[in-house]
């Protein structure tokens, strides 16, 4: 009986390590382009509702992936030369809220090795929901990514 407590035991932080959530991140550039109604690229519908009240009428995909990110480890998502997304699932709740701290990297201009923090934050995402942000400058418009939990 000792031996089955001592293997569970010895399983249990292996096992808490191995814990992922199914992440999807897309990315765009958002801008005003006068059009009405709302313009998407292909590949966009599913975030369509996420994005309505935010003032761009178009939307052009720069990228869209998915991972299973581990939890208490960065999971990187590269949306550009220029912007990187990072995420770190921190904790998951009864009702499979998951806690995460995230930021996007921005690459220095003419400083191709130095990033900073564009922005950080942290964040709780239901799953079945989309968390946004945008704002932050990609000629000509606005970067816009949305994060979702698949699963």
């Amino acid at each position: 009986m000792l031996w089955a407590a001592l293997l569970v035991a010895a399983l249990a932080p292996a096992a808490i390590a191995e814990q992922t959530v199914h992440l999807k991140m897309t990315a765009m550039r958002g801008s005003v382009e006068g059009v009405d109604p709302k313009v998407f690229d292909k590949g966009l519908a599913d975030i369509r509702d996420a994005v309505r009240d935010l003032p761009y009428d178009t939307y052009h995909k720069v990228v869209a992936s998915e991972t299973r990110a581990p939890f208490q480890k960065e999971t990187r998502f590269k949306i550009d030369k220029r912007y990187t997304l990072c995420v770190t699932p921190e904790s998951e709740d009864e009702h499979h809220s998951v806690r995460m701290q995230l930021r996007i990297e921005e690459r220095v201009p003419d400083k191709p090795d130095k990033t900073v923090n564009a922005i950080k934050t942290t964040i709780t995402i239901v799953p079945g929901h989309k968390i946004k942000f945008h704002g932050l400058d990609m000629d000509p418009g606005k970067l816009v990514v949305v994060l979702a939990i698949l699963d």
